[in-house]
């Protein structure tokens, strides 16, 4: 980056480096005590100067602030302060995950709608914002629904699996918010295993959404896992178990928790023997657990819940007395949050749905991710058909998953009558009340309506 910077003169990428540039890092100073005389100069002990040269000659940039969805990693980011949050899904088109005979051996769960939020540290950093690898379950990563297998359990001849189901990405509105979501079944570990989520973020809050959890698993419990927190130190009452209604919580990291309805959240303090990532030792750690159980074979589960990064808990109890958003539908056919502050309604529609009354956008004919904002008598329109409409892909030929993605277009119908005010040559209107979009590889479309 630094590179690339000086050769281009470019100011955006030179004050990018400098805000990551941090000598102190360890991973900085384990790269630079082990690389050595090679002929490639930039990962050689020559470049250390040049490096700290770059790093006196651009001011740090601030936090990037905002929100990319990434559809061939089937995976959304969002930033707001110092915080990062991201959410993953695997699909049709996407693999759910790698693994060698030594590297990732316990990595399955980890694209079952996983949530990753690192908020702590100067700089931020997984370790001050409660990850480490000594003791982590690796069946409880945070934000997925799961069935509760024994860790020896995960390790499989079988990886790099696609499901039969296209359906999973994001939708960016205005490059500042937007909303993640995945149709799954399994294909292959468990094939009764089905579930629909979604992950919508505005500012600072992230509003997580399930229903049609089922399998027919009656050995093992399916959950959906809040938070895997490691502990710095031994709590005064440790260990600890608690299963009881809650409205907010927060975990030991400053992260806030909401329930709408209150369900019985399962937590723990306890101390976890596991094994490393490569599968090679034993591990060991304290950690604050906590998840939603939906029992054994589930049959059309759900929840809702939203997460607010790096608050307190004063500040979640105001948020509890008069939340941000409102939870409009939580279905088999759609999951729907208004944020009322901010004007905005997302949309994840698993199928064509048509009849919806509850703000301008009446209808699709064809499963997709819609977010709406007003703003005076305007409205702005962000809109992405997830599938991706490649070949089919396999672990051993997976060219289709390196080709640019197929085209749709998909019709939104509308509440009222509206005039097209500003979009690319990809949209159009049909009528005052009728758009077509030409979606291409999951990427986000905007536009802009004018209402009649």
């Amino acid at each position: 980056m630094a590179y690339m910077a000086d050769a281009l003169g470019d100011m955006e990428l030179g004050t990018a480096f400098a805000r990551l540039w941090n000598p102190k890092e360890p991973l900085v100073q384990r790269f630079f005590g082990s690389c050595g005389a090679r002929i490639y100069w930039c990962d050689s002990p020559g470049a250390l100067p040049w490096l700290l040269d770059a790093a006196e000659k651009y001011h740090p940039e601030p936090h990037p602030q905002g929100h990319h969805a990434y559809p061939f990693a089937a995976m959304n980011f969002h930033r707001r302060n110092q915080w990062v949050a991201s959410v993953r899904g695997w699909s049709r088109y996407v693999w759910n995950y790698e693994t060698l005979d030594s590297e990732n051996r316990y990595g399955r769960y980890s694209s079952y709608g996983m949530i990753q939020i690192f908020s702590k540290g100067e700089p931020v950093t997984p370790e001050a914002s409660g990850y480490r690898e000594e003791g982590w379950d690796w069946t409880r990563p945070p934000g997925a629904t799961v069935i509760r297998l024994a860790s020896d359990d995960l390790p499989s001849p079988k990886y790099r699996i696609y499901t039969a189901d296209p359906f999973v990405g994001g939708v960016a509105l205005e490059h500042s918010q937007g909303l993640w979501a995945m149709r799954f079944t399994d294909p292959y570990y468990e094939k009764s295993f089905c579930f629909r989520k979604s992950a919508f973020f505005v500012d600072d809050t992230i509003v997580c959404l399930g229903s049609g959890i089922s399998n027919s698993d009656t050995s093992h419990t399916t959950e959906t896992v809040l938070y895997q927190t490691a502990l710095q130190s031994a709590p005064p009452r440790f260990p600890a178990r608690e299963a009881r209604p809650v409205r907010w919580m927060t975990d030991p990291v400053g992260n806030g928790y909401y329930f709408p309805e209150a369900p019985v959240v399962q937590t723990r303090l306890q101390h976890q023997l596991s094994m490393a990532g490569n599968g090679e030792k034993k591990t060991e750690g304290n950690f604050a657990v906590a998840w939603l159980d939906h029992g054994l074979a589930p049959a059309n589960a759900g929840y809702s819940y939203a997460i607010r990064p790096d608050t307190t808990g004063k500040a979640m109890q105001r948020f509890a007395a008069a939340p941000d958003f409102e939870v409009l539908r939580r279905d088999s056919a759609a999951h729907i949050v208004r944020f009322p502050g901010k004007r905005i309604v997302a949309y994840a529609l698993f199928g064509p749905i048509e009849n919806m009354a509850s703000d301008a956008l009446r209808g699709v004919e064809s499963s997709c991710l819609v977010m709406t904002r007003h703003d005076g008598d305007r409205l702005i329109v962000a809109v992405a058909d997830p599938d991706l409409r490649l070949g089919q892909p396999t672990m051993t030929n997976n060219f289709a998953a390196s080709q640019p993605g197929g085209e749709s277009r998909l019709r939104l119908h509308l509440n009222g009558s509206w005039q097209l005010a500003a979009a690319a040559y990809n949209v159009r209107a049909l009528n005052d009340h009728t758009l077509e979009i030409l979606c291409c590889g999951g990427a986000s479309n905007e536009l802009v309506l004018r209402q009649h």
